[in-house]
């Protein structure tokens, strides 16, 4: 067993595989939120933002990378409520990012990500000691991830296919 540091100093005994899952979901989070300082400023933003730039391409990529974070907190054993609202921090993040300029600003600030790092942190601490595997709901949750991503890459090329026609 390991310890993972809470937020408040206190220490927590997970379990190394738990502790594992979670450095990797911050470690992307950090990638994808927050790896740049925008001179000037404090703020940070990441790889998921410039990523976004690219009309519904970008939108679609970043998505299926922030559904590495959920996978996580599901191999792991989060529960149900936790993996709904991770899914639903990723889908609002999506929804958002494909309306033009709005989204690829929401980007800038809203960071799914980090807020869903942030809630396997939570949850791992929450459940510390206690054994938990629903296979079920990750594979329910990763199948709709997957198939949103679909449907997106799918819009996209759709809207790519129909504007080509168009000029053409």
């Amino acid at each position: 067993m390991s310890k993972l540091q809470k937020p408040e100093g206190q220490v927590t005994v997970v379990d190394p595989e738990r502790e594992a899952a979670l450095a990797r979901s911050r470690k992307l989070a950090e990638l994808l939120d927050s790896t740049f300082q925008v001179p000037g400023t404090n703020f940070r933003i990441g790889v998921e933002a410039i990523i976004g730039l690219l009309p519904g391409v970008g939108d679609a990529v970043s998505s299926m990378l922030s559904t590495y974070i959920l996978y996580e907190a599901a191999r792991v054993g989060a529960s149900r409520t936790t993996l709904v609202r991770m899914f639903g921090n990723i889908l609002f993040d999506t929804l958002i990012g494909l309306i033009p300029l709005v989204g690829d600003l929401f980007d800038f600030v809203f960071k799914a990500n980090s807020k869903n790092a942030r809630l396997l942190e939570q949850e791992l601490h929450r459940t510390a000691g206690k054994a938990r595997n629903d296979s079920h709901a990750m594979r329910t949750l990763i199948g709709l991830a997957l198939v949103i991503v679909l449907l997106l890459v799918l819009c996209v090329v759709l809207v790519l296919s129909g504007l080509l026609a168009a000029v053409l």
